[in-house]
């Protein structure tokens, strides 16, 4: 978040935080073209050339019926999830990922603290287990914990990244826990490309219509790949000591893409 705030700032973008549960759009018609005028956000009107939605529920896209969510498939379904903090005095230079009975540990260290979180599925481990087992997790640190914070994981991925005057990023995109590490990289490649494109001299609407799909192509094929390479770790994984690790082993399940980085690897 600081580096993309960093990002906007140096390229004069507003960034609102605020509670986004309560959204009204007011549309404009420009050379036939229909785009967002301006955004009611609670008592806050907020007018702009272009919106960016990096909400984590889809608050802006919801709203736009041309933008569909699309249920997002993958081969081990982790529903929910628990996230706490750690208090450390020494900070890891890596994320480190391990595996659960039901799901898998996410252990990411910042200044002075680790972020814990603990992605599961439900259909393997009841919300006390899942307690449990990030307490146990956690309990071979000597520093304190924080109160644990559940959440549900919706797995949707959107249609169209780029949609007239509205760029939909990060968790807006694709609200899948096993891609939000992986995209971050991704995501400050593509927001910076898009600052590129607004800062040159070029009218809005000729960026748009020259960008936007190859913008929507480009982000859709890179999740896809993004999901394949989590779905392969799934399926060769040698943990095969619990219900969730046992299933599914059907190699069809593969998703396509994968195949010639088989042969590659193999």
């Amino acid at each position: 978040f600081l580096l993309l705030s960093n990002l906007c700032q140096e390229n004069h973008i507003t960034i609102i935080e605020s509670n986004l549960s309560n959204i009204a759009i007011t549309y404009s018609k420009n050379n036939n073209e229909e785009n967002i005028e301006k955004l009611q956000i609670n008592n806050t009107s907020i007018k702009a050339e272009v919106f960016i939605d990096c909400s984590n529920n889809h608050a802006l896209v919801s709203k736009i019926t041309d933008i569909n969510l699309i249920p997002y498939k993958q081969i081990r379904d982790n529903d929910q999830q628990l996230i706490c903090q750690i208090d450390s005095d020494e900070t890891a230079n890596e994320t480190i990922i391990e595996t659960a009975e039901s799901g898998y540990f996410i252990n990411e260290p910042l200044q002075n603290k680790n972020i814990i979180t603990y992605c599961y599925c439900s259909q393997y481990s009841s919300k006390e287990q899942a307690i449990n087992t990030l307490n146990n997790y956690c309990s071979t640190y000597s520093s304190k914990q924080s109160d644990i914070v559940s959440t549900q994981l919706p797995k949707f991925i959107v249609n169209k990244a780029f949609y007239k005057n509205v760029i939909v990023l990060n968790e807006a995109y694709a609200n899948v826990e096993q891609l939000k590490n992986s995209s971050f990289k991704l995501l400050f490649d593509v927001t910076e490309y898009i600052i590129t494109l607004f800062n040159a001299d070029v009218p809005l609407d000729k960026v748009i219509k020259s960008n936007s799909e190859n913008i929507n192509q480009a982000l859709s094929y890179a999740y896809e790949e993004l999901n394949a390479f989590n779905n392969a770790l799934y399926l060769f994984h040698d943990n095969r000591k619990s219900p969730y690790w046992n299933t599914p082993t059907d190699q069809s399940l593969v998703p396509p893409i994968i195949g010639p980085w088989l042969q590659q690897w193999f």
